[in-house]
């Protein structure tokens, strides 16, 4: 991801968004390309001393009640209200593609 994908991201980051992301390695994934997906609660955005990140609730069945911190690099796309209606036919495929590739 370059330097303007990661500020385009960043400038669309908003309490009430949401987001699609991976995991990190660290986190030691199954399927590295798998996307999740997240509402966003709180924003942690040029803050000194601190990366930037958000903290997300989990959109993913099964996952609902979870929260955790999604640092900008993992960010793949963000969803705004008005991008509503067509989040969810996007979310229906991605969750198809994914799942076929588990």
């Amino acid at each position: 991801m370059t330097k303007s994908d990661t500020t385009a991201i960043k400038k669309q980051l908003a309490k009430g968004c949401q987001i699609a992301y991976r995991l990190k390695p660290s986190q030691l994934p199954t399927n590295k390309e798998k996307l999740w997906h997240g509402l966003v609660l709180h924003t942690i955005l040029d803050r000194v001393g601190l990366l930037d990140s958000v903290i997300v609730k989990s959109l993913e069945p099964g996952h609902e009640e979870e929260t955790e911190i999604v640092f900008l690099e993992q960010i793949i796309d963000v969803s705004n209200e008005s991008e509503k209606r067509t989040r969810g036919i996007r979310e229906k495929h991605l969750r198809a593609i994914n799942r076929d590739s588990s």
